[in-house]
């Protein structure tokens, strides 16, 4: 079993700004049942009411397994590479190593910066998660990612073409990452 530097799970906050659109779709639904039951006559009021309990119950099943699906997210790094376990009813566990990682990018919307969260690209050569996105992470967790793969994934790609015994690769890689570094510092 592998210790892990990192362990982060995503923020829950996000999915309130959701459940609030789901509860105006609910709202509407209420408009609507109260609309019908006195405009149409009583022939339609079993109906109307089915109706109503039917998008409730798909509303709050929605609402429950978006919880359970980001409560059973989280994501583990270390020097060798990123886990990712996840799934509500099937457990998966997906894994990158770190010298397959090309690049990665923070992004936040407006609802991420409100609520101080932030989402993380992570783009790879692995072949079977070629693209990797970490939604709704608190922004210190997601700052912490950041600076573990800025650090580990670099290096890791140096260590892998030391290890291939590819120079022209390993030349190719150090300028590419001097290029980086270089376009940083600049103001």
């Amino acid at each position: 079993m592998a210790t892990y530097n990192i362990i982060a799970k995503p923020s829950l906050k996000r999915h309130f700004f959701e459940f609030f659109a789901d509860g105006i779709v609910l709202a509407l639904n209420i408009a609507g049942l109260i609309f019908g039951l006195n405009y149409f006559n009583e022939d339609f009021h079993s109906i109307i009411w089915g109706i109503f309990i039917l998008v409730l119950v798909i509303l709050v099943a929605t609402g429950i397994y978006r919880l359970l699906k980001t409560k059973m997210f989280v994501v583990a790094l270390n020097k060798q590479g990123i886990e990712f376990r996840h799934g509500v009813f099937t457990k998966t566990v997906e894994s990158i190593d770190m010298h397959r990682i090309k690049d990665f990018i923070k992004k936040r919307s407006v609802v991420d910066q409100i609520f101080g969260l932030a989402k993380i690209v992570i783009l790879s050569t692995d072949q079977t998660t070629p693209k990797v996105t970490l939604d709704g992470l608190y922004m210190n967790d997601a700052e912490k990612i950041l600076d573990f793969l800025q650090i580990y994934a670099s290096d890791s790609i140096v260590k892998h073409y030391i290890n291939r015994g590819d120079r022209a690769a390993l030349d190719a890689a150090v300028a590419a990452k001097m290029k980086k570094e270089i376009v940083r510092k600049e103001p």
